[in-house]
């Protein structure tokens, strides 16, 4: 017997974590439990958020850690990073007061639990810097124009493209 998957709107989903007993993501109309960390992990997310806000205190940047998150339009998702930097003051997701829609930097740590996946060619394609594409095993194998190709195929597509031009019409002062 075959179990229908329940899927749920980015509308939808606010209400639902606020009624959870532990963090969920949600990912292209889906909500899927999100793993908790080490203590080495938390140790280096806390690091890397006490590096960045010392580097940022004398500018208009605020560090965020573990229970703020960001709404991610172009990917239909909701996450929990382990860091975010937001520029000015935070933009709020309809009435919530823990997600934010304007987050200018953000990261994981990672670790088994949250592994990079390759594509079928061995191809690491960023999510989060469209275009930007590491072919992983060519470096190591010594073969620097496969992965030269590989970053020229990654920056030469649309979304690439369009990537560019929002960072070009952003004016962040780092």
């Amino acid at each position: 017997m075959l179990t229908q998957l329940q899927t749920y709107t980015p509308e939808q989903y606010p209400e639902q974590e606020e009624q959870a007993d532990y963090k969920r993501e949600y990912r292209q109309r889906e909500i899927i439990p999100r793993t908790g960390g080490t203590t080495n992990h938390n140790q280096l997310a806390f690091n890397l958020a006490m590096t960045l806000r010392s580097n940022l205190k004398r500018q208009s940047y605020k560090v965020y850690i573990g229970d703020v998150h960001p709404w991610i339009p172009r990917y239909e998702q909701f996450t929990y990073p382990e860091v975010m930097v937001i520029h000015g003051a935070p933009q709020c997701y309809g009435n919530s007061t823990t997600t934010v829609t304007n987050p200018c930097f953000m990261t994981d740590v990672l670790s088994p639990s949250t592994q990079i996946v390759l594509d079928e060619a061995g191809v690491i394609r960023s999510r989060q810097f469209p275009g930007l594409w590491l072919a992983v095993n060519r470096p190591l194998a010594g073969d620097l124009a496969a992965v030269l190709a590989t970053l020229q195929q990654g920056i030469a597509i649309p979304e690439h493209q369009a990537f560019l031009k929002q960072l070009h019409s952003a004016s962040f002062e780092v």
